[in-house]
């Protein structure tokens, strides 16, 4: 995998590099999205405290408890498994600071470790 340049991502790295490609005032956190509208041209979400917003694209990173997942598909009911690994790949030349020699991923009874 690494001869290829390509290796697996930390999700907290993933989500600090996406958010700085962002400016500030579009990300909306720590709201309870009640409905979604979906439209041709943009999205308008509903919150329970009685506002709402319109976009471009709405992400609900919201977990397996999804609120916007249960707006956009009702008749779906996940459930936890028990297990989560939450990453993704990158190229290396976006990261040259990261040691290229090695990487470790370890899985045990209800642990894992990377």
């Amino acid at each position: 995998l690494l001869h290829s340049g390509i290796f697996p991502l930390d999700r907290a790295f993933l989500q600090q590099s996406l958010l700085a490609q962002l400016p500030p005032e579009t990300i909306t956190l720590n709201k309870n999205v009640i409905a979604i509208e979906n439209k041709a041209d943009h999205a308008r979400v509903f919150f329970a405290d009685g506002t709402d917003d319109t976009a471009d694209l709405i992400v609900g990173a919201d977990g397996v408890h999804s609120s916007v997942r249960k707006c956009l598909f009702p008749e779906r009911t996940e459930a936890y498994s028990g297990s989560c690994w939450w990453g993704g790949m990158i190229e290396r030349k976006h990261v040259p600071h990261f040691a290229s020699n090695e990487v470790r991923f370890t899985v045990g009874k209800s642990k894992v470790f990377s």
